[in-house]
């Protein structure tokens, strides 16, 4: 027997315990957020992260219950980290433009909220079925005054979702 064969097995069997273990505390941080209970949330997706901190299914949860508990500045890196892991996912990018934008526009900084405004647009162009990234898209075209964006999304809402032209 060859040492890869032997070794295989192990590596296999310890990944499956770390994933496991991983997967035990963001069950943790399923059940404290479904009961609104956001910082056990993020500590048990937390503690999951720490142990697989390349899985999206860990940084997402534990972005929201961080948005949750209005730590946007802590937020914003993970839905990042995120969109990084998966670059084609529009709900990632609408949650990371979405916080940035509320950051921007809490620190009056209207260049991050152009910024943002820019990363929910692409948003919408990755995920066009989401009715949610219109929204987000909408709320930060309008007071920006950008209302040539605004009228384009109004017109892609309603040429996707209602068949209207």
């Amino acid at each position: 027997t060859s040492l890869l064969t032997l070794l295989i097995p192990a590596v296999f069997g310890a990944y499956a315990a770390v994933r496991l273990t991983a997967d035990a505390h963001a069950f943790r941080g399923n059940e404290a957020a479904r009961r609104d209970l956001h910082a056990v949330a993020e500590a048990g997706f937390a503690r999951a992260q720490r142990l697989l901190p390349w899985e999206p299914a860990y940084l997402v949860p534990r972005a929201a219950a961080l948005e949750q508990l209005g730590r946007l500045g802590e937020a914003l890196p993970l839905y990042h980290a995120a969109v990084a892991l998966a670059p084609c996912n529009g709900l990632g990018w609408g949650n990371a433009g979405r916080v940035a934008f509320a950051l921007a526009t809490a620190r009056q900084e209207p260049p991050a909220q152009e910024d943002a405004l820019r990363v929910l647009l692409r948003a919408v162009d990755l995920a066009p079925s989401q009715p949610s990234l219109y929204a987000a898209a909408l709320l930060a075209a309008e007071p920006r005054g950008r209302f040539a964006e605004r009228d384009a999304l109004v017109r892609q809402v309603l040429m996707s979702h209602t068949g209207a032209r």
